[in-house]
């Protein structure tokens, strides 16, 4: 258990985290600053020996940038020693049961190729633990005033090509957890779990813009992030000071130990895996057949499909449509009676205006092209009034005329990284416009046009 951004002598909530750890046994990690304001051996013996001190022998500490007020660092490497690493580097790492632990220190060079990045990689591939933890200062993602740190990219890198589970940091001076994301903030279910634990002692500071995948924040208690490390999976429990109330209870499953493949038909290695499966785990999907649970994503999807999609991911999981149906469209519908109150649905929301007015017609059993597909995607994200900018006809290479009406929608979708492209020619990116969707782009979109995590 532990925290970061912990101890000063003008404080008090620094001794109510350490009375927390009083109670709980085990080994307590620090995420550097570990005592303010600028890291001294003085500072270290009469403000964080009293409180956290106490806890020394069973400590593995990591350095913050307070820490770095003195030249290299020399108040912490004195005061914790050996347990601190070699005082050069910052970054060592052990073993705790099952699990192999990496404390790294971001405030000296960990770019690509650095000496500490090396030394990471050298690490991992010779401890091929089915559960890795590695914790530092300063996050590589955050919703706290500092945001996130680019510098560690390279670290968060190694760690996820090598399946590492779980990152933990401070220097934000708040408590937020991420889902599972992959180096580039996207969500992954192969991804890394991080916290963000700076609730140690110092005074708390606010969340001025909300990163993706951020799942849980607060920004009002001190106290320290217990983890109950098992064999193949963990447990977390933030737990708040004495008088506060603020809690956040999970668990989840080593990467090593295997993703769970919710459909006969994609495998972990399909490229729409992560986003079929979270799609399946918010209830948006039930699949194209039951016996076996299949998905079908590589099946082209037809406009009724889509109708459902749209609906659901635009009113929630358990959404479904009125059934006192006024026909509105004209279509023969005797292939599929199931699809009419979701298209009808679609058009009474002003998601749809139809394929023809002349008559009136939804055209059920066309098949859905990528110029389609972005304007439902917009429309789930910014709703049904929603319309973009005027186009440019600039930004991709065979979509040219701003007049066009896909033009504009498909620039913006690409600019909210909704749709991939699908080339490049010229230089440009390619979109496609008339190419046709799959079941599997389909669940691309709706996750990132809903942000969906993992519930």
């Amino acid at each position: 258990m532990g925290a970061g951004d912990i101890a000063s002598c003008g404080t008090q909530q620094d001794e109510a985290t350490a009375n927390l750890l009083d109670s709980i046994p085990g080994t307590v990690f620090t995420l550097g600053d570990n005592v303010y304001q600028d890291g001294t051996l003085t500072e270290f013996n009469n403000c964080y020996a009293p409180s956290w001190g106490r806890h020394k022998s069973r400590t593995r500490p990591a350095p913050g940038n307070h820490d770095y007020h003195v030249p290299g660092a020399a108040g912490y490497f004195d005061y914790f020693g050996a347990a601190a690493g070699d005082r050069s580097k910052g970054y060592y790492s052990y073993d705790l049961g099952a699990w192999h632990i990496l404390a790294l220190n971001s405030e000296i060079e960990q770019s690509t190729g650095s000496a500490q990045e090396q030394w990471l990689r050298a690490e991992l591939a010779a401890h091929p633990n089915v559960c890795t933890l590695a914790y530092w200062h300063k996050p590589r993602f955050s919703s706290g005033p500092h945001g996130d740190n680019t510098d560690s990219q390279a670290l968060w890198q190694a760690l996820y090509e090598y399946r590492a589970d779980v990152v933990l940091n401070g220097h934000d001076h708040s408590y937020e957890r991420f889902g599972l994301q992959n180096p580039s903030g996207q969500a992954d279910l192969n991804g890394i779990r991080e916290f963000v634990v700076g609730t140690g002692g110092n005074g708390l500071r606010s969340f001025p813009t909300i990163q993706p995948n951020s799942e849980k924040r607060n920004d009002t208690s001190w106290g320290v992030l217990k983890l109950t490390l098992h064999a193949t999976s963990y447990d977390w429990q933030f737990i708040p000071i004495a008088g506060q109330t603020f809690t956040d209870v999970g668990s989840g499953n080593c990467v090593h130990a295997g993703p769970t493949t919710t459909f006969a038909d994609v495998p972990v290695s399909h490229p729409y895996y992560n986003d079929i499966q979270l799609l399946y785990a918010n209830g948006l999907t039930g699949g194209c057949s039951t016996s076996p649970l299949k998905f079908c994503p590589d099946q082209i999807m037809d406009r009724a499909q889509s109708a459902v999609f749209m609906m659901r991911g635009s009113f929630g999981a358990s959404y479904s449509p009125p059934t006192n149906l006024q026909h509105k469209f004209k279509d023969d519908w005797t292939k599929g009676a199931w699809a009419e109150p979701w298209a009808e649905a679609m058009y009474n929301r002003g998601l749809t205006s139809g394929c023809s007015s002349s008559p009136l017609m939804y055209c059920p059993w066309y098949s859905l092209p990528r110029e389609q597909l972005v304007i439902f995607g917009l429309k789930m994200k910014y709703g049904n009034d929603y319309l973009p900018p005027p186009a440019t006809g600039t930004v991709f290479a065979d979509l040219t005329d701003p007049s066009y009406y896909a033009t504009s929608w498909a620039e913006q979708a690409y600019a909210d990284g909704l749709l991939p492209a699908c080339g490049v020619s010229g230089g440009k990116p390619k979109f496609c416009p008339k190419v046709l969707v799959t079941r599997g782009l389909g669940a691309y979109v709706i996750v990132r046009a809903k942000n969906l995590t993992m519930p």
